[in-house]
């Protein structure tokens, strides 16, 4: 069997033909040597010669014109990495999509082992411990860690491209940058999800650089956005968080991701074994679990039991708040209701009910029945309202309906589960004359 073509050195047609013995006649030997050469973390140097032998040449032959982009409903880290590379303008692809899997989660120093054995887990203001770094990615070969931000004015001196070795194993040389400015960038994390832990990375700080002969532009940024028109260095904001370690965390269903693994560009890996390990996808409850601020128990009580107060109406400083209408009109996911229609019993409950506890402030009286029939009725009619109730189980009524500084008819309301793990934003739940919710807003800290 000739399992082994002539550009392999002689050894390492040794070393394979003896792991070859047992395999079958039809096993596919170039795969299989590259999971050979993976395994051996290039401590012979020409397996490394080797493996970029395989980058160089599916470097020369890659179309992304010939792959599609799978939909990323869940802000899977991979997904996220594989589809970059298919909708952005990069510059060696093949080779950066390897060495940045092999920096993050493959070498014996990669960024996850680092995590896992060198840095203790920090306590922070969330409920949900965790370990959290600050990464930028220096080059194809090497990451750093280090806390000190760099300064508009500052000259630094960077490999181009990103790649300090090029697919044909020539070096480049570092090219003095100059940082133009600095923006602190909002975007959303990206998820990697074994069994054990949770890795998420989002980008930071944005150091945009001077234009110079040659680019410098970051490979993982282009997960967060089409297209980079700018040199710059990212910083990004990286989190573990152990699982098994986390009795909320622990409770919790993972969901698989079963598609992950029949992305097209998956026959550009070095390592297809290790990209063939099972994936979980973020829900949304996990994700409230994990971003949980710290709240006392007596700053508890005072979301749910707030004093009433007397004010001549609401007002709320427009530099620190914001009110976001979430849904505007309930009513139009279902058939508008007749003049017959409004005029019935707004006590009477609806035929089917949630599995909701209500709770209520010990300082209000409330319209118990005319609250509770309206959120049951919304529940039933409107498909956004009830995602929204998906990750909790304790609806807390906050202020009642009639209020002394207000002519609007509307309740203040706040959900969480039984534990109080996750508690959201406060809401405001209008009313009609029928007693129906037509549009309920939340209050965001934009601030935070």
């Amino acid at each position: 069997m000739n399992v082994v073509t002539s550009k392999y050195r002689p050894n390492i047609k040794d070393k394979f033909k003896s792991l070859m013995n047992d395999l079958p006649k039809d096993v596919d030997a170039d795969k299989t040597l590259i999971n050979f050469l993976m395994y051996n973390n290039f401590t012979d140097s020409d397996e490394k010669i080797d493996c970029f032998i395989f980058i160089s040449k599916n470097e020369k032959i890659f179309n992304k014109s010939k792959y599609s982009v799978r939909r990323n409903k869940n802000n899977l880290f991979l997904t996220a990495i594989k589809n970059s590379i298919i909708t952005n303008k990069i510059t060696f692809p093949i080779l950066k999509l390897n060495t940045i899997i092999d920096l993050l989660f493959i070498d014996k120093c990669c960024l996850l082992d680092e995590l896992l054995t060198s840095l203790f887990t920090i306590t922070t203001q969330h409920t949900i411990a965790r370990k959290s770094v600050f990464l930028r990615i220096k080059n194809n070969n090497n990451y750093s860690l280090s806390n000190k931000q760099v300064k508009v004015g500052d000259k630094i001196k960077l490999h181009p491209f990103q790649v300090k070795e090029l697919p044909n194993l020539k070096k480049t040389t570092e090219i003095e940058y100059v940082v133009k400015s600095l923006d602190y960038l909002t975007h959303d994390y990206l998820y990697f999800i074994q069994e054990n832990f949770i890795f998420r990375i989002k980008p930071l700080l944005k150091a945009t650089l001077n234009d110079n002969k040659l680019e410098y532009k970051d490979f993982l940024y282009n997960c967060w956005v089409t297209e980079q028109n700018d040199n710059a260095i990212i910083y990004y904001h990286v989190e573990l968080i152990m699982i098994n370690k986390n009795k909320e965390l622990s409770k919790l269903v993972l969901n698989s991701d079963t598609t992950n693994n029949t992305h097209s560009i998956n026959d550009g890996f070095f390592y297809n074994d290790w990209n063939n390990r099972v994936c979980y996808y973020p829900s949304s409850k996990l994700i409230k679990l994990i971003n949980q601020k710290k709240i006392s128990e007596e700053e508890i009580d005072n979301i749910f039991n707030p004093k009433q107060t007397i004010q001549p109406k609401q007002e709320y400083d427009t530099n620190d708040i914001s009110t976001i209408s979430i849904y505007e009109d309930s009513s139009s996911d279902g058939d508008i209701s007749s003049d017959e229609d409004n005029n019935l019993d707004t006590t009477k409950k609806p035929k089917e009910h949630n599995n909701f506890i209500y709770s209520y402030n010990k300082h209000y009286t409330f319209e118990k029945d005319i609250i509770e029939h309206s959120i049951n009725c919304l529940y039933e009619s409107n498909i956004k309202f009830k995602k929204l109730l998906n990750d909790y189980e304790i609806i807390h009524i906050i202020k009642p309906i009639s209020k002394i500084y207000t002519n609007q008819k509307y309740f203040n309301f706040i959900l969480t589960d039984k534990t109080n793990s996750i508690i959201s934003q406060q809401y405001h739940s209008y009313l009609n004359d029928s007693n129906e919710i037509i549009s309920l807003t939340k209050i965001d800290n934009i601030l935070v």
